[in-house]
């Protein structure tokens, strides 16, 4: 099974909602829950590297921030979790020419 069968039996009550392309499925990091709301969230700066496979850095946060961030898909829409790492620098986001970005742990 995939994160999204894996994630919907986890909450069989809930119709979870996740994003269309099945290539962002590589930046769900889990489910959040609040009082009353569960939705799917994904890791932002994986889901911008995997927009800057066929977009640069400028276009893929304008294409997140119109196409993504923007979509209301009712009560379980999406989240978007900048984590501690990003924050950190613990993960690098570099211009890497016509590829796009890559991901890189700072190990240092």
């Amino acid at each position: 099974m995939g994160i999204r069968e894996d994630l919907q039996d986890h909450i069989p009550d809930i119709k979870l909602v996740f994003l269309a392309e099945p290539e962002y499925d590589e930046a769900i990091i889990g489910v959040m829950e609040s009082y009353d709301k569960w939705a799917v969230a994904y890791d932002l700066a994986k889901l911008l590297v995997i927009l800057c496979r066929t977009m640069s850095l400028e276009e893929a946060r304008d294409w997140y921030d119109y196409n993504i961030l923007g979509a209301y898909m009712g009560e379980q829409t999406p989240v978007f979790v900048t984590t501690r790492n990003y924050l950190e620098n613990n993960y690098v986001l570099s211009e890497t020419g016509n590829d796009g970005i890559s991901e890189q742990e700072d190990v240092g």
